[in-house]
């Protein structure tokens, strides 16, 4: 649980979860998460993972959604601001993502980076038109989303 929080102009993501289970042998997959009632503002300016303010990475060399690594992660309830095109959430590997009910402030076309990703749901925020680039992702639905 990542609950009530501020981050404010970090250089690289805000909030990273990796899983190296190729070489240090450091982290391992995340099977349940909750980012909720935070606040993020500009992080990710210095283009660590691709500049997403929030990122699931994993070292796996086979990038596809019957490879899943981190699963069952919800962003909820959220404000994240961001300036520039910098993506809202980069995710490789990653099962039942959910993004909900999260404003995103300061781009009328907020990025979401999916790479061998299932079961991604991105509904009821309140953010301009999301575009999504996805490789090799299975079952992505993006509805219900509102302007603000």
């Amino acid at each position: 649980m990542i609950e009530n929080n501020r981050f404010e102009r970090i250089a690289g993501t805000a909030i990273l979860i990796e899983s190296d289970a190729r070489d240090w042998y450091e982290s391992g997959p995340v099977c349940d998460m909750t980012v909720r009632n935070n606040l993020f503002v500009d992080c990710g300016y210095n283009n660590s993972m691709n500049g997403a303010t929030i990122a699931l990475n994993s070292s796996n060399t086979e990038v596809s959604y019957d490879n899943i690594v981190h699963s069952g992660v919800a962003i909820t309830d959220n404000r994240i601001e961001i300036s520039g095109e910098r993506p809202v959430v980069y995710a490789k590997s990653t099962g039942n993502l959910k993004f909900s009910g999260n404003t995103v402030a300061g781009t009328d076309t907020p990025l979401f980076i999916l790479r061998g990703c299932a079961d991604v749901v991105i509904s009821g925020n309140v953010m301009g038109t999301p575009r999504v680039e996805n490789t090799d992702c299975r079952n992505v639905k993006v509805s219900g989303n509102i302007r603000d």
